[in-house]
């Protein structure tokens, strides 16, 4: 889990701070050598003008049009037959080579579905190394060449599991699904209700990877099995920065509640740790400001976690992703359902604070020793950070951690 998330994090830095530079390359100069009288120059100027985006917009050219078009550059270039050519392997070129931005994304949305796959894969991988009943009843053959190799059944074991690893991720998103549920009651589809999303990024990747970007038959057909209506046979399929945003915001999701659910269920003595640890998930995202993954990841944490001071964190990381989602009206309607009276006093001061009710923050300050270290790191907590706006908070907040 911690290695998938630094990819997907690595992967959204890329798409935010790359991406955008790649797009300054689409102005590079296309380089041609026409020689051509000033007369037939303009000749080849007009005659394209008329076809121009900032003209026509994007609609294709008629046959007619395209047949006037071809005429009048033949007869532009009647001095330079070299240069027509060359200036029709030109725009060739521009019509089929995709912008650089384009290609940066598409090698993005590849690595960010193959993220994903390491991270099954390795589940996968877990629960066959650790339960060994899982393979008990798969029937196996060798050949006398493949069982001379082995020196111990060890071996033996790790061959079939990386066999049956291969096997499973061979079938892909659906098949991974389906695996998950028969070994960890873990259906994806019920996971998220964005699944014909990641659904349609596998499509595209795998359209990207195996059709030239373009929409295939395969495609098509897989897309309208979901009820997913499909755009027009060999239709480019463009890689755009939100999209691919979405992408990463739903991938990232999917792939950490997976993966904390599955601990949940194999290492239920691992209890404590993975509240631990997916709590700071949820924190990272809160200190980035994505809310909605903060907020989806915090309800998936408040299903998995047990200790009432990780619950707490959890419904106050909630309350603050829905405060900046839906308005400070839903998160106080949000806290109201939360009986707060008897946690720890720091908690009670979080939520005064999400609510923005500031007297009652400066209340509790002024009734709190908040010296300890642990302390002094909660006041930088986000949940403060209309509090620090006000004018008080100097003055409160240094009395109360250097009392």
């Amino acid at each position: 889990m911690h290695e998938f998330n630094a990819t997907l994090n690595g992967l959204h830095q890329l798409v935010d701070t790359v991406a955008p530079h790649a797009a300054s390359l689409e102005n590079s100069p296309i380089s041609l050598e026409i020689n051509v009288s000033k007369a037939k120059e303009e000749q080849f100027i007009n005659a394209i003008k008329g076809h121009s985006v900032e003209e026509r917009g994007n609609d294709p050219l008629l046959p007619e049009e395209a047949e006037k078009l071809s005429h009048e550059l033949r007869s532009a270039f009647s001095e330079d037959p070299a240069g027509l050519r060359s200036l029709g392997m030109a725009l060739i070129k521009v019509d089929y080579t995709p912008s650089q931005q384009e290609l940066l994304h598409r090698a993005l949305l590849a690595m960010c579905i193959a993220s994903l796959e390491v991270l099954i894969s390795g589940l996968v991988t877990y629960r066959y190394l650790e339960h060994k009943g899982a393979l008990s009843n798969r029937e196996v053959k060798f050949s006398l060449r493949e069982l001379e190799d082995f020196e111990a059944l060890s071996e033996v074991r790790e061959f079939v599991i990386s066999r049956e690893v291969d096997r499973v991720m061979f079938k892909g998103l659906e098949g991974w699904s389906e695996w998950l549920v028969e070994h960890a009651g873990l259906k994806l589809e019920d996971l998220t209700p964005n699944y014909n999303l990641l659904f349609e990024a596998f499509q595209r990747r795998h359209a990207i990877v195996h059709n030239g970007g373009r929409a295939s038959r395969i495609y098509r057909a897989r897309l309208e099995a979901r009820n997913i209506d499909p755009p027009e046979l060999d239709k480019s399929l463009a890689v755009e920065t939100e999209y691919l945003r979405e992408v990463l915001l739903e991938l990232t999701y999917v792939g950490l509640a997976t993966g904390a659910r599955t601990w949940a269920k194999w290492q239920p003595s691992d209890s404590a740790l993975l509240e631990i640890e997916f709590r700071r998930y949820v924190d990272e995202y809160v200190e980035a400001g994505v809310w909605v993954t903060a907020r989806r990841l915090a309800n998936t944490g408040l299903e998995l976690t047990k200790k009432e001071a990780e619950r707490c964190h959890l419904k106050l990381a909630k309350a603050l992703a829905t405060k900046k989602i839906d308005g400070l009206g839903a998160a106080k309607e949000e806290l109201g359902e939360w009986d707060a009276s008897a946690v720890d006093r720091k908690f009670q001061l979080a939520i005064a604070a999400v609510e923005e009710d500031f007297d009652r923050v400066f209340q509790i300050l002024e009734k709190t020793d908040m010296t300890r270290p642990s302390d002094v790191s909660w006041l930088r907590n986000p949940v403060f950070e209309e509090a620090r706006k006000d004018p008080r908070w100097q003055s409160e907040a240094t009395e109360a951690t250097s009392s």
